[in-house]
């Protein structure tokens, strides 16, 4: 599915695409434009559903370089743009049979289309250019800390209350590792910065991103230890070894939780809600993620046409009540009383969410997000260069973020691919 686009003797490090005739594209693809594109990024317009600044800014270049992007970007990033505005005709096309609630199935295929739209303009404006890459990443990193020191409301109304959760963590983490990536000479000294934000990842609350961070740092630990200095082609026996060291690190990070738990770094209200959880009748996974194992299951019930948008499948709900409350059915029975409180059926995935809502072809789409984004981690865990820790935790955190957390969040995951295919073409001219 990708394609090589390299050539002998070309610089990884210059821009290699044809030069744009736009009387703006000198200035617009410029590291101080994207990084103050990018560091806009928070106050938002409700046109259809709440659009960002920097998303409408974004379409307006799309629509003036129009053809400037035809004639330089890539066909696997065509390929995918194409896959979610194909995503968005399945909202359409299934919410028709599904008898879906017509307002959600505008937002929710609008949504895709300008996934598709913006990623687009941002795989142009950056170009695999890695100044540009971090000046953009950077700036959407920073926009976090611009929200929460001027207060500024936002579409996600839990940010405030909860920001390390849901934005400043993982900003903060970026940031470091792109600090890594520009001093590879000290990167053994932000290892000790990164067991540091490990530990305050766990003690603000965050277990996600105690997990991510400690799984890409023992990844690119591995990668120094044992990668090449040039990227090796993709086999199934990497996968395996991959497959192995994952469950390892995982055992690794649990055995690291129960000693900080034992020397009170974790907070008390994580160490009971964990201790709830792992007693509880369902498993750890399905308690911690109830939205997502009732997707599942309810999946398998529906895997072709899903449910339709803006439609709260009972059974779902009522699976995911069971597993959030641990099987309480007094809880559960008060808790069905409030069905018509929520848009749509839970399910706190990008890719389960698709499924749910419009069968399995919305879906086709984060499969293939999931199986880019595995071939990309695989090849750096055995890749020794610069960029290694940076894409090994992108990687990560995008296949969370696809299974584990509800979305599309449209400007992260459009940066977050860019900044995968910019690793696969250094990958693939480093080869030549």
């Amino acid at each position: 599915m990708i394609e090589n686009t390299a050539h002998p003797g070309q610089n990884i490090s210059t821009n290699l695409r044809p030069p744009s005739s736009g009387f703006l594209a000198p200035f617009i693809r410029t590291p101080l434009f994207l990084f103050l594109l990018f560091a806009s990024y928070g106050p938002s317009v409700n046109i259809v559903g709440q659009l960002r600044v920097t998303e409408i800014v974004l379409l307006f270049i799309g629509v003036l370089h129009i053809k400037d992007m035809s004639r330089s970007i890539s066909r696997n990033e065509i390929f995918f743009a194409a896959m979610f505005v194909f995503t968005a005709l399945c909202y359409v096309f299934f919410d028709v049979i599904n008898q879906g609630i017509m307002a959600s199935t505008l937002k929710r295929a609008g949504s895709y289309i300008l996934l598709g739209a913006e990623f687009l303009v941002i795989a142009w404006l950056i170009s695999k250019n890695r100044s540009r890459m971090f000046a953009a990443l950077l700036g959407f990193c920073l926009s976090f800390f611009i929200v929460y020191i001027f207060g500024i409301s936002i579409p996600n109304n839990n940010f405030h209350n909860v920001p390390w959760l849901v934005g400043m963590g993982k900003a903060m983490t970026i940031i470091t590792f792109i600090a890594m990536v520009c001093l590879p000479r000290l990167r053994y000294v932000f290892i000790a910065l990164i067991v540091i934000l490990i530990i305050t990842h766990i003690m603000m609350g965050s277990r996600h991103l105690f997990l991510l961070t400690s799984s890409a740092l023992f990844l690119f630990i591995f990668s120094e230890i044992f990668g090449s200095k040039t990227p090796q082609k993709f086999h199934f026996r990497q996968l395996g070894l991959i497959v192995v060291l994952l469950v390892g690190i995982i055992s690794l990070v649990w055995v690291s939780y129960l000693s900080l738990s034992a020397i009170n770094i974790v907070p008390q209200n994580i160490a009971n809600k964990m201790e709830r959880q792992m007693n509880s009748p369902y498993g750890l996974i399905s308690t911690a993620r109830p939205d997502v194992a009732a997707a599942v299951i309810g999946v398998a019930k529906k895997p072709l046409t899903g449910y339709g948008s803006g439609v709260v499948d009972r059974d779902i709900f009522r699976n995911f009540n069971k597993f959030y409350y641990r099987g309480d059915d007094n809880i559960v029975s008060k808790q069905m009383l409030l069905i018509d409180q929520w848009e749509s059926s839970p399910s706190h995935s990008h890719l389960f969410g698709a499924w749910v809502d419009a069968g399995f072809p919305a879906a086709i789409v984060w499969i293939l997000v999931v199986l880019f984004t595995a071939k990309i981690l695989i090849q750096a865990s055995f890749y020794r260069t610069p960029l290694t820790p940076l894409t090994l935790f992108a990687s990560l955190t995008i296949l969370w973020d696809v299974i584990f957390s509800p979305g599309p969040n449209r400007i992260e995951v459009g940066l977050i691919l860019a900044l995968l295919f910019m690793a696969l073409y250094r990958m693939q001219i480093t080869k030549k």
